[in-house]
This record gives structure tokens, sequence and C-alpha cells, in this order.
């Protein structure tokens, strides 16, 4: 087993090179692999290596090694991903990465919103409808100091609270109103 993750951690790593600023390039997959990979950090919690390394290890991101720039095979699996979310579900946003796939991580939704409006590029922003936002999710940012910067974070583990406290009475009252389908997270 223990053989196994590493040879799972190594192939991410060649997939996605080692940074500790949160913003590096993905490559060596083809396009429909690096669709599923986006739509999946879409909806997750979790960091975008870890991503990779959990769909590497499960088998649901069936790829021996990285590939050549135009080389078609992505699996059967991201390719079945790929049709049902883009021709399914009408998912335009899972089949616009064919450039460069960047990804940011750890910034807030304002930096995320000001990147999305150069439209410079297609983004996949991580879902906050779809995953559970940990209380200390927010970002202070840096040019707050002292009391500023308290009642901010204060301000925010409140609103983080309270939306926790308000869901699962939203998700019971709607649930029996909303269709369910594949895919939905509730």
């Amino acid at each position: 087993m223990m053989a196994r993750d590493e040879a799972v951690r190594a192939l991410a790593a060649s997939i996605v090179p080692a940074s500790s600023d949160g913003v590096f390039a993905v490559s060596g997959l083809p396009e429909e692999t690096v669709a599923t990979l986006f739509a999946c950090a879409s909806r997750t919690d979790q960091d975008f290596r870890t991503m990779l390394e959990t769909l590497l290890g499960s088998g649901d991101l069936a790829i021996a090694a990285p590939v050549p720039p135009g080389r078609p095979d992505g699996g059967e699996k991201a390719r079945a991903f790929r049709e049902t979310w883009l021709r399914g579900y009408g998912h335009a946003s899972v089949g616009e990465h064919a450039l460069v796939h960047l990804v940011l991580e750890d910034i807030s939704i304002v930096a995320a919103r000001a990147v999305a409006d150069l439209r410079l590029g297609s983004f996949t922003e991580r879902s906050t409808l779809h995953c559970r936002l940990a209380p200390d999710a927010a970002l202070v940012p840096p040019e707050l100091e002292g009391e500023f910067a308290d009642r901010y974070a204060t301000s925010c583990r409140k609103l983080h609270d309270a939306h926790a406290a308000l869901l699962p009475d939203v998700i019971a009252r709607l649930r029996p109103r909303a269709p369910s389908g594949a895919g939905s997270d509730e």
C-alpha cells in the first residue's frame, strides 16, 4: 500500500509541480482529464493536489503517466464524466479548459472575482454552494491591522456560524421541493 501511495504522489507531482504559493500550472494531461479535474475542484474543499491524489488513488482518474500535449487518451472515466456534465447537464464550463490550466488557491472571493472579471480565460471557481467552508476560511486582508482585523475576522466567523446553523433547516425545507439528480450534493 505504501508503494502505491508513493506512486500516486509521484504521479501527482509530475502533473502539478510542488509549490507553496498556491499558484501553479497543470500540465501533461489530455483536455478531458483537465476538465474532470477542474469540475471536481469546484466541488470539493480539498486543495488541488490532495484532490488529484485522491482521484488517482481511487482509480477515478485513470492515467498511467502524464502524456504529451495533443494525445487524446484521457481515460474512459474522464471522458464519460466530461460527456455527462457537458452534454447531459449543460455545464459548458467543463469544456472550456483547453488552454493553459492555472490553479489559484487560497485567494479571497474578492480576488477570485477580480481575476475572473479580466475575461482573459475561462474560470472554474470553487463553489460555495457545493463546499462546506471551514469556520476559519475567511482571509483577513493584510492591510487590516489591529482592531479592524479582529472585527473583520469576528464578523466572518459570525457569518459562518449563522450559515452553518441555518443550512440544515434550509436543506430540510427545500429537499421536498427540489428534484434530486445525478451530481447533486443534497
